[in-house]
């Protein structure tokens, strides 16, 4: 059973009123999207604007790994994944590149929960992660990610 997640970051920034004033841009990853899973891993290897960049970069994903691309002449396929590599939908399986923007953090919530079954939200602030527990039936507040 898959834990879905929704990996983004705020355009430019993350402030108290991101909710109707920042664009959003991310990608959906299938599982593991707990915080000791996808979250461990996002605030342990992707901490900086040009890892968190490079991932969004792939589209939607799979599985979110340390590692971004395989070594040269690792095999990486989307059924046969080198270890430790991310695997993505669109160069992995082939399938259409999605990464998706949103005007707002209302409607990104709204959206990715209603329409991917999405369960948690991680966004990049610009220098650390915080998430959004989407199962709580309460006022969705922003709670920093914490590495193992």
């Amino acid at each position: 059973m898959a834990t879905r997640s929704f990996i983004c970051k705020s355009l430019p920034k993350l402030y108290q009123n991101i909710r109707q004033d920042h664009t959003v841009v991310g990608i959906y990853c299938h599982y593991d999207g707990y915080p000791a899973g996808v979250g461990a891993t996002l605030s342990t290897y992707y901490t900086t604007k040009e890892r968190v960049d490079a991932l969004l970069s792939l589209g939607s994903i799979s599985q979110l790994h340390p590692r971004l691309v395989p070594d040269l002449g690792e095999t990486h396929t989307f059924d046969n994944p080198a270890l430790g590599v991310t695997v993505a939908y669109h160069r992995d399986r082939g399938e259409a590149m999605r990464e998706t923007t949103f005007p707002s953090l209302d409607v990104m919530v709204s959206d990715v929960a209603d329409q991917l079954g999405v369960e948690f939200v991680y966004i990049w602030d610009g220098a650390a992660w915080v998430t959004m527990d989407l199962t709580l039936n309460a006022d969705f507040s922003f709670i920093p990610v914490q590495s193992d």
